[in-house]
């Protein structure tokens, strides 16, 4: 049978292959990275950047670190009874699951969902500019 068939797109989900940090039952924050992106200088500043709207990366998040040929569908994980975060360093809508627009900077709702789209780390440590658009979105979160 062709895809083409359905309505709908049907998408692989290889979530379960991909490295997880922090992983707990009961995360409302996840954090999307590319793999190559994660190490002890960025580990630090993203620690400064989620503590900047009161989330413990220990503790409060679930980071999925990504390879180059790698997408992630968590959307089946969420508990809609409260406010969920997807924060995505250098990655587009799809790769996170979602099918929607990346817009950079931009604190995205979509009902019980809040998205914010980023440079990588890597980017953020060398270029200000990119740093200030990120912290002036951030004071637009109210984590509790």
């Amino acid at each position: 049978m062709s895809k083409s068939y359905f309505s709908i797109p049907i998408y692989a989900d290889k979530t379960n292959k991909i490295e997880r940090l922090h992983q707990s039952d009961k995360v409302n924050v996840f954090v999307f990275l590319k793999k190559i992106d994660f190490n002890s200088e960025n580990k630090n500043l993203l620690q400064k950047i989620l503590s900047a709207v009161k989330i413990n990366l220990e503790n409060d998040t679930q980071v999925l670190l990504l390879e180059d040929n790698q997408d992630a569908f968590v959307i089946d994980e969420l508990d809609l009874s409260f406010d969920n975060y997807f924060f995505a360093f250098g990655l587009n809508a799809k790769r996170i699951g979602l099918q929607s627009k990346t817009v950079p900077y931009k604190l995205m709702a979509f009902d019980k969902l809040n998205v914010l789209y980023s440079h990588t780390l890597t980017d953020l440590q060398s270029n200000i500019a990119y740093k200030k658009q990120l912290w002036g979105v951030l004071k637009e979160i109210s984590y509790s």
